[in-house]
């Protein structure tokens, strides 16, 4: 379920890329100052190629981390050294590292709509005569930050204990 969330946060990234390219400009403002006014400009196409290459950096490194993640010692796996004693008396390491790379795929998706994100806040900044970046930069990363912040505590409340 997890997985399947991830990849669909990748297709609505990849649709994001596509529709910025049809909707932008060819001259681009693709960096904003703190008062929103651009300060760096960009062709179209290297804008979506820069945002291109970026979401498909976030796309391997979640990918490889979330299927890697199961295979390595718990050793190397961040977490108190109670906790991991715990799941270890309880025979359940292999579900702690199978849960972490699952969750790992949640905290992918996440960063990918955060990407959308950006991309649609880049066409809207543009559309702007001038180009202006507007207040959508801060609810957005305030959305982000809500949600890595409530799926992180769900993560610390869920690994403090194995299962029964």
């Amino acid at each position: 379920m997890k997985a399947r969330f991830f990849r669909a946060t990748v297709l609505i990234a990849a649709l994001a890329l596509v529709w910025s390219w049809i909707q932008l400009p060819e001259r681009v403002a693709i960096h904003f100052d703190f008062s929103g006014a651009p300060d760096n400009w960009a062709s179209r196409s290297g804008a979506v190629l820069i945002m291109g290459a970026i979401c498909l950096g976030m796309f391997l490194l979640f990918w490889a981390l979330a299927r890697w993640l199961p295979r390595l010692p718990l050793s190397l796996l961040n977490l108190p050294p109670a906790t991991k004693a715990r799941w270890v008396e309880a025979g359940q390491e292999r579900q702690l590292k199978a849960s972490m790379g699952e969750d790992l795929y949640v905290i992918g998706g996440l960063t990918m709509l955060l990407l959308s994100g950006v991309q649609v806040l880049t066409v809207l900044a543009n559309r702007r005569e001038p180009a202006a970046l507007g207040w959508g930069a801060i609810v957005l990363v305030g959305l982000f930050l809500a949600a890595i912040t409530t799926w992180t505590v769900g993560m610390l409340r869920r690994y403090r204990e194995p299962p029964a």
